[in-house]
C-alpha cells in the first residue's frame, strides 16, 4: 500500500530582518511562484520588487517530493529558537498551506545550510532559492 501524501497548495516564506524584507510564495494550484521585496513606507508594508514565475508541469513534478506536508508534521512542535540566538541570522518563517485536514503550519526557522539532517522546510527552501531565485543569492540570501 502506497504511503498517504498530502501536498501543500500554497506556501510562504517571510524574511523579516533589518536589512532586507522579502517573501516567497508559491500557489501549487494556479502554478505560480514570486519573490517579493518589501518596503515600509508611509507606515505600510509595500511591494518594492516582484519577480513572478510561472510554473510547468515539469516544475510541479519536480517541487512534489519537497511538499508533502505528512514530512513536516515531526517538526510542528520543534523549537528551533535556541539556534536563532546563536547565530547573527534574519527571522524566516515558512508557512504552508493544505487544501486537507491539517491544520495551517507555521514554523520559525534558522535556515543552517551546513545542518546534516536537513528539515523538511530547509530542503524546500534551498530546492526554491536555488531553482527559481538564484540570481537573488548574494543580494537577500
Amino acid at each position: 500500500m502506497e504511503e498517504e501524501k498530502i501536498y501543500y497548495t500554497k506556501i510562504i516564506f517571510e524574511c523579516r530582518d533589518s536589512r532586507n524584507d522579502w517573501n516567497i510564495l508559491i500557489n501549487v494550484i494556479s502554478r505560480e511562484a514570486a519573490f517579493q521585496s518589501l518596503k515600509w513606507i508611509g507606515g505600510k508594508e509595500k511591494v518594492v520588487e516582484n519577480i513572478p514565475v510561472k510554473l510547468t508541469d515539469e516544475d510541479i513534478t519536480e517541487l512534489l517530493p519537497y511538499i508533502n506536508a505528512l514530512d513536516f508534521e515531526a517538526y510542528r512542535y520543534v523549537d528551533d529558537s535556541k539556534e536563532w540566538f546563536i547565530y547573527d541570522a534574519p527571522v524566516l518563517k515558512f508557512i504552508g498551506i493544505t487544501n486537507s485536514y491539517l491544520p495551517l503550519y507555521q514554523h520559525y526557522i534558522y535556515y543552517n545550510d551546513n545542518r546534516k539532517d536537513k528539515r523538511p522546510y530547509e530542503k524546500l527552501y534551498s530546492y526554491v532559492i536555488k531553482k527559481y531565485f538564484s540570481s537573488l543569492i548574494g543580494k537577500y540570501f
